[in-house]
């Protein structure tokens, strides 16, 4: 993925350039000072500083130079470790807030980062039981209360929209709690007792897809279709590449024969879904 560079400050998501001043994700910092390179995380290091993070160019701008001024005076950048997380007084959706900018907007790509912020938004408003037969929302619960017990109405609650949905739904809850025991926020999860797996997932909702294309349903696809679309679904079905795979689709992806004619797709690890390189023949 191809990334634009403004005096060492860019942002390593996959919306255009244009749309940086508005999209939520953060900034970096890359910067070369006698050999050495030096690469940043703007939202980290202001954190790390005990300042809000960078949001505008103009915001990112202005801390990249201060770090450049430290490095080139010989300086570490940081001027203070990162004090030990108070977790007192934490409610779950502090640390859904928290998960959503340190974890979701610097590690995930676009569209995973909007499945985290959509499957927090559910789990966060979800009511689970309160004192005296009432419902709380689990956003408004002491984070270090969080009971097993409300990780399976969660479950519940979800399930009848569909086993795989409700899947990916715990998947993501069980990864905010695990990354909340890395941060120094918990020392448990609700999803294990010991060692035992108290919550587990409906691994038998997980099959492989099966469906095929029926007679006629092609060529009703491409009647529907505008000629970019059409190209889209020709392109679809032929390799069975994914919607944003296409989309993002370079010509540094395509490989030739001696003749110019296309033979191979090499799509990278950074833009499939499951983060392994993948090469597709072109059919004719």
């Amino acid at each position: 993925m191809k990334r634009h560079q403004n005096d060492g400050v860019s942002k390593r998501c996959q919306c255009a350039r244009r749309e940086w001043s508005r999209c939520v994700h953060p900034w970096h910092l890359a910067f070369k000072r006698g050999g050495t390179r030096y690469r940043f995380s703007l939202s980290r290091m202001a954190r790390t500083l005990g300042e809000p993070r960078p949001a505008s160019k103009t915001e990112a701008k202005a801390l990249a130079d201060r770090l450049r001024g430290e490095i080139r005076a010989g300086r570490t950048p940081v001027a203070r470790p990162v004090p030990p997380p108070d977790v007192s007084g934490l409610t779950f959706g502090d640390v859904c807030d928290r998960y959503l900018v340190e974890y979701a907007e610097q590690y995930l790509r676009q569209r995973p980062a909007e499945d985290a912020l959509y499957h927090i938004g559910i789990i966060r408003r979800t009511p689970v039981p309160a004192a005296r037969r009432t419902t709380i929302r689990l956003d408004a619960k002491p984070f270090t209360e969080v009971t097993t017990a409300d990780v399976k109405t969660v479950q519940a609650t979800r399930r009848p929209y569909g086993p795989v949905g409700c899947n990916r739904l715990m998947a993501r809850l069980r990864h905010l709690f695990n990354w909340s025991i890395a941060e120094g926020l918990t020392e448990r999860s609700p999803f294990k007792r010991g060692d035992v797996p108290v919550v587990t997932l409906d691994h038998r909702a997980e099959r492989e897809r099966t469906r095929r294309l029926q007679p006629g349903e092609r060529t009703r696809l491409l009647q529907h279709a505008n000629p970019h679309l059409q190209a889209l679904i020709i392109a679809a079905l032929s390799t069975g590449c994914r919607r944003g795979e296409l989309l993002s689709l370079q010509w540094s992806q395509i490989q030739s024969d001696e003749k110019g004619k296309a033979k191979l797709i090499v799509l990278p690890a950074s833009k499939t879904k499951t983060h392994d390189l993948r090469v597709i023949p072109v059919s004719s």
